[in-house]
């Protein structure tokens, strides 16, 4: 089945997500179009939620500072706030929702605690985790959604109907699939057997270990 926009979340290389968040966040956290040049106007912190794994969170980093330096010149890098977790706990309470809800809920806590201006959570799957949890937070720091993120770009581009590639556990979950065809948008997801490679594909990013052969199949 072909798709008009083809959409990596998660950890897959992150081709297609990466941009998008980034972008906006780049958008959010800069206050002036002459930033570069007027050195009296602040700019914004990022707050980054990473080690969700160590590997991809390189990816976010390096992107919000390739774009920051595209947009200002110079010598401008991006203000972030990275607090890296120890993935491990939250990992192994995927699909329970409880458990999972708290553990994010406990480790925003301590990011917020830190008053950056917007924050990314630099793992799409606990995204879901976050929509449980993010009136008991009390915060108005804004935080870059990436379902919404996501939704907002292919409606933009009028993609109508996107391939899902991610952790086996957010293909299955159905939490992504839902909320993007409530925005009107069609999901397609892979077969069991296109989902088990995904899967080994991705234990190999999480340890940024990636073989050829998954480059070529990817």
């Amino acid at each position: 089945m072909r798709c008009r926009c083809f959409l990596l979340i998660t950890s897959l290389l992150g081709v297609f997500f990466y941009p998008i968040l980034a972008k906006a966040t780049v958008n959010e956290t800069i206050l002036h179009s002459d930033l570069g040049e007027n050195m009296n106007i602040p700019m914004k912190t990022i707050g980054l939620l990473g080690g969700t794994g160590w590997s991809s969170t390189i990816g976010y980093y390096t992107l919000l500072n390739q774009l920051m330096h595209a947009r200002l010149g110079g010598h401008h890098s991006a203000k972030v706030l990275l607090k890296s977790i120890d993935y491990e706990n939250l990992w192994s309470s995927y699909g329970n929702d409880q458990k999972a809800s708290h553990l994010l809920e406990e480790e925003l806590a301590g990011l917020i605690a830190l008053k950056p201006d917007c924050i990314i959570i630099c793992c799409n799957t606990l995204h879901k985790y976050y929509d449980m949890i993010k009136d008991k937070l009390n915060s108005s720091i804004p935080v870059m959604h990436a379902v919404d993120l996501v939704a907002q770009h292919a409606n933009d581009h009028g993609y109508r109907k996107i391939l899902l590639l991610a952790t086996k556990f957010t293909m299955e979950d159905g939490f992504f699939a839902k909320k993007l065809e409530n925005a009107g948008i069609e999901v397609v997801i892979p077969t069991q057997e296109e989902r088990n490679i995904l899967r080994d594909i991705h234990g190999q990013l999480m340890v940024n270990n990636v073989t050829a052969e998954a480059r070529e199949y990817l």
